[in-house]
């Protein structure tokens, strides 16, 4: 079971950007995202959230021609 739990966005998605920054620099993409407005508080599975988050990255990194944001 993976129970669901406030996250705080800002935070995870820095995370995210840091666990994929060297398979993004190898293929010459940057990852951007930008909150505004504070950092909203997420209710969710952690878990859960990092495997749809980092397939749906991994996948933009393959399909993403060099130099794309």
């Amino acid at each position: 079971s993976h129970p669901a739990r406030p996250i705080d966005l800002s935070n995870f998605l820095d995370e995210l950007a840091d666990r994929f920054a060297d398979k993004l620099a190898s293929r010459g993409v940057s990852l951007k995202a930008t909150i505004t407005g504070g950092s909203p508080e997420l209710i969710a599975s952690p878990y859960v959230l990092q495997l749809a988050l980092d397939n749906l990255v991994d996948n933009a990194i393959k399909f993403s021609p060099s130099g794309s944001e």
